[in-house]
């Protein structure tokens, strides 16, 4: 199943999304790194949050949609971090990072890259899916 979605999100058009399905597909994309992270016992930090901290720019908000999947459990605390980024709404931005993501007072994009261990684009999704079962293995899940 999680094949199947990373294949659709490498095909998926490059026209901006309309508001109401942004939340819906930042969601799709992140099915197979929320599923992991429901798997972690113990995990205190939510699988699949509807959204996060609000990326600002000098200019206002830079997202258009945010979603991210997260575990905090054992030594692990991390996210995987997925947003559309204003004005180019068909190209989101996923980002691995430790601890909460942001910095607690700065809540900018280059506040969100300094903390992140990988940033991809939609084409290497699927590249991030190896490192985050890692990350759950060290937390306590395990997969056959």
């Amino acid at each position: 199943m999680e094949h199947l979605i990373l294949r659709a999100a490498r095909e998926a058009r490059r026209a901006p999304l309309p508001p109401a399905s942004r939340a819906a597909q930042l969601a799709e994309w992140l099915a197979p790194f929320s599923a992991v992270a429901r798997e972690v016992p113990g995990n205190r930090r939510t699988a699949l949050a509807a959204h996060g901290g609000l990326l600002r720019g000098p200019d206002g908000p830079l997202i258009a949609g945010e979603r991210y999947a997260a575990i905090k459990a054992g030594p692990v605390n991390a996210s995987v971090i997925a947003v559309l980024l204003k004005p180019a709404l068909h190209d989101p931005r996923f980002f691995l990072a430790h601890g909460a993501g942001f910095d607690r007072g700065d809540r900018s994009l280059a506040a969100l890259r300094r903390r992140a261990e990988l940033e991809v684009g939609l084409d290497a999704l699927e590249t991030l899916l190896p490192r985050w079962r890692a990350l759950a293995e060290q937390a306590g899940g395990s997969w056959p």
